[in-house]
């Protein structure tokens, strides 16, 4: 079973994203779950973005090292970790997007600011 959690786990306190990831490896033993992250300096900058603060939805949760949820519990492992400043869609972009997204890739914060995670549930 694949479980997508596109645009959720930010929303959620760091220990409800525990009792979820848990509960899915619980449930679906041989699951996979691909999500997308912040890093806990990107969760506490976006919670002030105009567009965040009028729906009143509250970003509480980032994680700066994603192997760190490995600690959770015997079996959950990180399979992948893209990030967009290395995606290869970026050759389709104009040069000064590229460039762009090529330099921030160099900075580790900007790099990790928003990431695609992949982990076996086993």
């Amino acid at each position: 079973m694949l479980v997508v959690a596109e645009g959720l786990l930010m929303y959620l306190s760091e220990a409800d994203v525990k009792v979820l990831v848990l509960k899915l490896k619980e449930h679906f033993p041989y699951g996979q779950l691909v999500a997308d992250v912040f890093s806990v300096l990107t969760a506490r900058r976006v919670g002030g973005h105009p567009g965040i603060r009028q729906t009143g939805a509250r970003v509480q949760w980032g994680i700066d090292d994603v192997r760190d949820m490995e600690h959770w519990a015997n079996g959950i492992r990180l399979q992948e970790e893209w990030s967009f400043a290395n995606a290869a869609e970026l050759a389709q972009l104009g040069l000064g997007y590229r460039l762009a997204f090529k330099l921030s890739g160099l900075i580790p914060a900007a790099r990790t600011a928003h990431r695609i995670v992949h982990f076996k549930l086993s």
